[in-house]
């Protein structure tokens, strides 16, 4: 016996199997359904429906999300490059001050950093960010090894750099008190 669902807008309808039992002695056979009904809001005609709404509200969610992560990246490339212009300055400076004490071939090798450090900060100002990430994911790999290189000791330098500029807790005051 095969239970027929009279919502169902499908031209064919569906089946679902159904067991028979006896009630009472003597009495007559009550249908009992063995998988359960859909609610209508679940019907298989409604079902593409929500699933396409469903993808283009997690798409919608996603270019969002990419728009505020490219606009984050933006604002911090940018703030990296002044910050690499202000190093390049230093180093100039830096120089000037060797050539002043005579130290010419030092001052030299300074001037050359701080032109590197500007011609980077130079880079950083004229590409784009997504640009910026095609050309570091082709570099790694093209070159694993210095890229990982290069990360490890990017990620050591920075946090030596943020664990000695950190505000000591009490804990750590008393600590040097001994």
């Amino acid at each position: 016996m095969v239970y027929q669902d009279p919502f169902a807008r499908s031209e064919q309808p569906e089946e679902i199997p159904v067991e028979t039992t006896k009630s009472t002695p003597g009495g007559s056979d009550i249908p009992i359904e063995t998988t359960p009904t859909r609610p209508p809001s679940q019907r298989p005609s409604q079902q593409p429906e929500m699933m396409e709404k469903a993808q283009q509200q997690a798409s919608q969610l996603a270019d969002k999300a990419q728009q505020q992560v490219e606009s984050r990246l933006t604002t911090q490339k940018t703030q990296a490059s002044q910050g690499i212009q202000n190093l390049a300055g230093a180093l100039e400076q830096t120089s000037q001050q060797l050539r002043q004490q005579g130290q010419e071939s030092l001052a030299q090798y300074t001037t050359k950093a701080a032109d590197q450090v500007e011609h980077l900060a130079h880079y950083l100002n004229q590409h784009d960010i997504n640009e910026l990430i095609d050309q570091s994911q082709n570099y790694a790999r093209q070159h694993p090894v210095p890229f990982l290189a290069g990360a490890f000791a990017l990620g050591f330098a920075a946090s030596r750099f943020l664990k000695s500029s950190a505000q000591p807790t009490p804990m750590q005051q008393s600590r040097r008190a001994y």
